[in-house]
C-alpha cells in the first residue's frame, strides 16, 4: 500500500506541475520490512525515468538557485510542456487518491465469504476486475469472482488463518482487505470484523515494531 501511495504521489507530479517530491520515513525493518521495501521499489521504479533526478536536498537547492527568476516562476505556475498521462496510469492515480470507496469482506453463508465494493467511485474498479485470494501472505487463488469457499481453505490451512483479498483493475493492484478466520466446526467459521489493512494505518502499534 505504501508503494502504491508513493507511486500515485509521483505520477501526480510527474504528469502535472513537476514539483519536487519528498518521501521520508524511518529506515527500520518494522512491519516486516514494509517501509524499507516500499522505498526500495519506489526508487527502482522512478529514478531511471526521463527527466527524473533522485538527489538530496543540497543538490535540489543548488538547482533551484541556479534558475533565473523568470524560469523559476514559469516552473512554479506549471507553464511548460507536459507529458500526456498514459491510460494505464489514470486509474492508478484515481484509485490511490482520496476517493469514496469501501472494499470489505463479509461472511455470506456457513461456507462462503464475499467481497463488496461500495461508493461513488466504484465504476473505476468494475471495468476489468480481478481478485487475488491470499492465505497467510501466500496467493492461493486468482479469479474474477468476488467470493470464495472457506471449506476449501480449511482442509489445507487448518482452523485459524489470515485471509486477504486484493482487487486489481487493468492489471494494477488497487485495494486490499485482510481478516482473521477461525473455524468453529466442520461447516462453519467466524470472521474477525477488524480489517487488518486498516489497522496498519492507525499509527504506532506494537506489532509495527516486529523486525
Amino acid at each position: 500500500q505504501m508503494y502504491k501511495t508513493y507511486m500515485a504521489y509521483f505520477y501526480s507530479n510527474y504528469y502535472g506541475n513537476r514539483a519536487p517530491i519528498n518521501i521520508g520515513h524511518h529506515f527500520s525493518k518494522w512491519n516486516g520490512g514494509a517501509y524499507w521495501m516500499a522505498l526500495n521499489d519506489f526508487v527502482n521504479s522512478v529514478c531511471s525515468k526521463v527527466e527524473v533526478k533522485c538527489v538530496g536536498y543540497q543538490a535540489l537547492v543548488q538547482f533551484m538557485n541556479n534558475l533565473n527568476v523568470a524560469t523559476r516562476h514559469e516552473y512554479q505556475v506549471g507553464n511548460f510542456p507536459k507529458l500526456p498521462i498514459p491510460e494505464k496510469i489514470k486509474p492508478y492515480i484515481s484509485a490511490i487518491a482520496p476517493i469514496d470507496i469501501k472494499f470489505s469482506m463479509k461472511k455470506t453463508s456457513k461456507d462462503e465469504i464475499a467481497l463488496s465494493l461500495i461508493g461513488k467511485h466504484t465504476p473505476l474498479f468494475l471495468k476489468t476486475p480481478e481478485y487475488k485470494w491470499i492465505v497467510n501472505d501466500r496467493i492461493v487463488l486468482k479469479n474474477k469472482l468476488p467470493n470464495i469457499k472457506i471449506k476449501y481453505l480449511r482442509k489445507k490451512y487448518g482452523n485459524s488463518f489470515k485471509l486477504s483479498a486484493i482487487l486489481e483493475s487493468n492489471k494494477i493492484k488497487m485495494l486490499k482487505t485482510s481478516h482473521l478466520i477461525n473455524m468453529t466446526g466442520l461447516d462453519n467459521f467466524t470472521l474477525i470484523e477488524e480489517d487488518l489493512e486498516k489497522r496498519a494505518t492507525l499509527g504506532d502499534l506494537p506489532e509495527a515494531h516486529k523486525e
